[in-house]
């Protein structure tokens, strides 16, 4: 692999990448399945050797190849998802391996090993042949004619001059390339920190004998387990990379990284080879240089990859005390020399003056030629226009001055209206009839499926506990709680990162993530049997569930007007209800089965089986907002933009970060005191969805009634969820009324678990049940109107992000007022959610309702005293773009379409 190295990257520059790279990949990929004819221990010397030789020419070639086509702004994403290859690979590997193990060992008479070598082999020269056919050339050449346009190339060329590296030079040779490589000083730093960091490298190798001494169980299990942390790993991966573009900054990305690892090892996978990704763009005045650069860095760095196995001493299986802390020191170095280049690297700044259009249109053509590397997705595309930056434009607005934003911080349908706001008659009610069917049926009916579900999946603790979760993992009613309290650490912990990704990626893909993400999670529940792994599952499970209900009610917010948000939004809720019915009647079909697989096992199965399967199918018909509903037509998507900013004056969706609006959500007083409320109603939310059931057991039900009971239950929630939205649908005002009035039932049935006799058996399943599932209106009805209360994108999210860490908190919480010393009784866990859950939380909502009433009777007031030219000149706004020819023009558009605050735009009125 070091031999290759340089004498691959010169000849790179002299031959067509098309051809050289997929010929090297068919040709490590036979080198790799001949490894299944091996006999002896020199058979496999020859043949490793030879496929160091093969695979050599690849990734430092790729990372050449890439950085002539991406500029510096755009490299360390597309790095980072070529990269994830490796790091993912890592993660199925063990997968892979379990299945072959397990389905071909003994087949045709060859061993389970023999086939992986075969399998992955053939696997590998397919992707290979079709590298061949999408794989371009450099941008310069013509031999890519049927893959782009003639513009597409001119703007690939003219972006990559702009961008300091130079046009190829013909009559220099390659020999000069490499002498350019070897005296630069910056060429050596990033050499000695690939060092370091291969160096570190080696604990991957060994990470499954780490596993091993877990005992989890069998090799299957192990090698099952051995998976997640590579994913996360991926994950993160993209996130620093991303963040790094973004900033336009490496060093300290590198080292906040490697301070994490020197914590907690697993995370390095998510920092792989960054010293090469980033020298690749900072090496390369020119394109000899840069390939040999880059093929000297990952030279020098392989020779870590030769000594880092030896730091594994096979007598410290399996903690490796030895190995932790070599590799640490290898850390704190791969931190220092990331720093210092950092520190001496000279920032250049270049302006570009292709049309972002043009750049556009090209950097989407360009990424499906590199798929078969680089596991690219279309999100994120764009590239900073820096001619005319209008990033720095937010919006202004003065008394009796027009407010103005850049278009980049408008409202994303604004381009839709534009263009065709105008094309289409009024909005007739047969037409909003019709339109609000299709939005009941295609939005609601997908929300629907994925609230069930997700309610479903979060109940799965508590049906476990009565289907064989105590007996075969040997937790304790203490270490049950904690499991409560550690779903809502990962729940907490997710937020901001969720909202920031949610804003940020394409809505619906993210959700559809979420999904599958959460279901997977579920699935690998079935492979925990000590407590430990149910810690790190649950705080997983919350980390993936945590905003999908914000982004369910930012859904409903885009699609739908004011009234029909206030009852839809309890009538989403009805699912949550339904959930425990559907639960408990799974539970109940799986305590009669038969099959040595435990109960919980299988409901988890069955549960993660089925979010995994809705995954896809909200990948594909979730709408990211109206403008792009794929169910819609033209004319449909255009009524439904205007219903909507009509009834709320705000915006839909924007996709850019206000740190304004951020600050503004800060100082609002309503924002706390909505996350407030939602951390005093959630103190009782552990009674619903962790204790319900074992309450149930203690009153002397069995397993099977228990399950009956729950589904009760769950029927009485479905029917208090319906009269709560038929009662905001006849009298959608005074929501802290409404709040109130579902409260009241919960006291009486708290003060019924402490008063009656606890031999009266059905008054206590009735006050159970009277406690446990009529204060969730509440909640529904608060959740709803922190969103609807709040104006602009990014506020709304801050405000979200602010209920869901009260509500986050407050369900850390709630798992440990159920003292176990304290049962049946548990009288100190019901006077504490009556007093601050169902008496105090009524009292927050109407003193949020006294604050909007008094702004918007100073609205109106105000309102009342302008002129017509006065009120026009707030009613609209205009608009920064910039036209065909690169100059800055203003239109003028609603108010509604400038993503403007609550506290920014006067005509905006509270809903209460």
């Amino acid at each position: 692999y070091m031999l290759m190295q340089i004498p691959s990257n010169m000849i790179l520059t002299r031959v067509r990448p098309s051809i050289y790279i997929p010929a090297w990949v068919c040709l490590w990929s036979a080198v790799s399945a001949a490894t299944a004819a091996c006999n002896s221990f020199t058979h496999l010397i020859i043949i490793r050797f030879f496929l160091g030789i093969c695979e050599a020419p690849f990734f430092p070639g790729v990372f050449f190849l890439l950085s002539c086509w991406y500029t510096k702004k755009e490299l360390a994403l597309r790095y980072a998802f070529l990269y994830s290859g490796l790091v993912l690979a890592t993660a199925v590997s063990g997968l892979l391996a379990a299945g072959i193990f397990a389905g071909l060992g003994g087949v045709a008479g060859l061993q389970g090993w023999r086939w992986l070598f075969i399998l992955e082999g053939a696997a590998t020269f397919l992707l290979g042949l079709v590298a061949s056919v999408m794989l371009p050339d450099f941008p310069a050449t013509k031999s890519q004619d049927w893959l782009f346009t003639a513009e597409e190339k001119e703007v690939a060329v003219t972006r990559m001059v702009r961008d300091a590296v130079s046009e190829e030079e013909h009559d220099q040779s390659v020999l000069h390339g490499l002498k350019l490589a070897v005296t630069d000083i910056k060429v050596w730093a990033f050499a000695l920190l690939l060092l370091s960091n291969q160096s570190a490298y080696g604990f991957n190798y060994f990470y499954p004998t780490i596993v091993r001494g877990f005992n989890l169980g069998s090799r299957t299990i192990t090698l099952v387990c051995t998976a997640p942390p590579y994913l996360l790993g991926a994950f993160i991966s993209y996130f620093i990379a991303w963040h790094s573009d973004r900033k336009a900054e490496r060093g300290w990305h590198i080292s906040g990284a490697i301070l994490f690892a020197i914590v907690g090892f697993i995370i390095s996978a998510a920092t792989i080879n960054i010293p090469a990704r980033w020298a690749a763009s900072s090496v390369g005045q020119t394109p000899t240089k840069k390939a040999c650069a880059t093929a000297i860095i990952n030279v020098t760095g392989q020779l870590g990859t030769i000594w880092s196995p030896y730091f594994f001493d096979s007598n410290d299986e399996p903690s490796i005390i030895t190995m932790m802390r070599r590799v640490n020191r290898d850390g704190m170095m791969w931190m220092k020399h990331a720093i210092v280049p950092h520190v001496v690297a000279t920032k250049v700044s270049v302006t570009m003056k292709c049309k972002s259009s043009r750049k556009g249109r090209f950097i989407t053509r360009l990424y499906p030629h590199f798929i078969p590397f680089l596991y690219l997705s279309v999100s994120d595309m764009g590239v900073k226009e820096d001619s005319k930056d209008l990033s720095r434009v937010q919006s202004r607005e003065k008394e009796g001055e027009t407010a103005i934003v850049s278009e980049k911080y408008a409202d994303v349908t604004l381009r839709l209206v534009e263009e065709h706001g105008d094309q289409f008659g009024p909005l007739t009610p047969e037409k909003e009839k019709k339109l609000r069917r299709k939005l009941y049926w295609h939005v609601m009916g997908l929300l629907s499926a994925i609230n069930l579900l997700l309610f479903i999946d979060k109940s799965t603790l508590g049906y476990a506990a009565i289907l064989g979760l105590f007996e075969e993992t040997g937790i304790n009613k203490a270490q049950y709680n904690n499991l409560g309290t550690f779903f809502y650490v990962g729940y907490l912990a997710a937020q901001w990162p969720g909202h920031y990704l949610m804003q940020r990626l394409p809505f619906g893909k993210f959700v559809a993530g979420l999904v599958f993400m959460w279901g997977a999670t579920i699935l690998l529940h079935c492979v925990a049997t000590k407590y430990a792994g149910l810690v790190v599952l649950r705080i997983a499970l919350g980390a993936a569930e945590s905003v999908v209900v914000p982004a369910m009610e930012m859904t409903i917010g885009m699609f739908f007007n004011r009234h029909e948000q206030s009852f839809l939004q309890p009538f989403l809720w009805v699912t949550s209800a339904l959930a425990p019915v559907c639960a408990a009647f799974i539970s109940y079909g799986l305590l009669w089965s038969h099959s040595t697989v435990l109960p919980w096992k299988l409901f988890m199965i069955v549960t993660g089986g089925l979010s995994v399967v809705l995954s896809v199918f909200v990948w594909f018909f979730y709408p990211n907002n109206p403008a792009e509903a794929r169910f819609l037509t033209l004319e449909e998507k255009v009524h439904s933009i205007k219903r909507v900013h009509e009834s709320s004056q705000s915006s839909i969706e924007q996709k850019q970060f206000k740190k304004t609006q951020f600050q503004e959500t800060l100082r609002d007083p309503v924002s706390w005191l909505f996350a407030f409320q939602a951390f005093t109603l959630m103190m009782s939310n552990n009674l619903t969805y962790g204790q319900q059931n074992l309450i149930t057991t203690a009153l002397g039900v069995d397993a099977l009634g228990s399950t009956l009971v729950a589904a009760a239950g769950g029927g009485f929630g479905v029917a208090i969820c319906l009269a709560g939205t038929f009662a905001l649908k006849w009298w959608p005002s005074n929501l802290a009324l409404h709040g109130l009035v579902w409260c009241i039932p919960a006291v009486a049935g708290g003060i019924g678990m402490v008063a009656i006799n606890w031999n009266e058996k059905l008054g206590m399943l009735a006050c159970l049940l009277l406690a446990g599932h009529t204060y969730g209106n509440t909640y529904i009805i608060a959740l709803g109107w922190a969103t609807s209360s709040a104006a602009g994108y990014t506020k709304k999210l801050t405000r979200n992000v602010m209920f869901m860490i009260g509500y986050s908190v407050a369900n850390l919480i709630s798992p440990q007022i159920w003292v176990p010393k304290d049962a049946p009784r548990y009288y100190g866990a019901w006077i504490s959610m009556i007093l601050i859950s169902w008496v105090g939380t009524p009292a927050i909502l109407f003193v949020i309702q006294f604050i909007l009433k008094k702004r918007n009777k100073e609205r109106k007031e105000w309102a009342a005293g302008l002129s017509e030219e006065e009120r026009l000149a707030h009613e609209f706004g205009e608009v920064e773009q910039l036209d065909e020819n690169g100059q800055v023009v203003r239109r003028k558009v609603e108010i509604a379409l400038l993503d403007l605050t609550d506290l920014e735009n006067k005509f905006y009125i509270y809903p209460i």
